[in-house]
């Protein structure tokens, strides 16, 4: 059974957290797949905003429990800027075997083309661009292929304004995504 990481906005920066716990995550991040891919894992990055949007041929239906998970998150305060990002961060290493994509149309051609049968999401952040928010989420790509889908949880931040709300956002993701929630031991 072929099987694929997909690397979800590990930037260079982000307006929220520190940047060594995020330098920090990104390193085990490539730890974690570089043994992946000695293990005949398919490792697609995903840095969204930095890579040059397409056209996609897909249209999306509205997504369960997306206003509730916008509720929880952590907005930036006012004044910040939020955007400030401009590539995948340098402690995460591409391989010249591995893909880069941030369309739908693409991830969906890579999951064919390698008849990928599970896909495991790794990054930030699982309440917001890996559930629904971005256009290769958990949310949008299931609609349009039949995939068995889970996120590395001691890979994969939440951003939440109460942490309390983790069990929530996991909750959300295996009935309502479904989604399996694993640790990177499990790989």
């Amino acid at each position: 059974m072929n099987k694929a990481i997909i690397v979800y906005d590990c930037w260079d920066k982000h307006w929220h957290g520190s940047q060594i716990e995020l330098d920090d995550n990104c390193k085990q991040i490539n730890t974690v797949i570089q043994l992946a891919r000695d293990n005949g894992y398919i490792i697609i990055h995903n840095p969204s905003d930095c890579i040059g949007k397409t056209q996609n041929n897909y249209k999306f239906n509205p997504l369960p429990k997306t206003d509730y998970l916008l509720d929880i998150a952590e907005q930036p305060i006012r004044g910040v800027k939020w955007k400030v990002w401009t590539k995948q961060n340098d402690n995460i290493k591409i391989n010249k075997h591995d893909y880069m994509t941030e369309n739908i149309d693409e991830l969906i051609n890579i999951i064919n083309c390698n008849n990928i049968q599970e896909l495991y999401y790794v990054g930030y952040h699982i309440n917001l661009c890996i559930l629904w928010a971005r256009e290769t989420s958990i949310g949008n790509l299931k609609q349009h292929i039949d995939i068995e889908t889970y996120i590395i949880k001691d890979l994969s931040k939440a951003l939440l304004k109460d942490y309390s709300n983790i069990q929530s956002v996991y909750d959300i993701c295996e009935h309502d995504y479904k989604t399996k929630l694993i640790n990177s031991i499990e790989l």
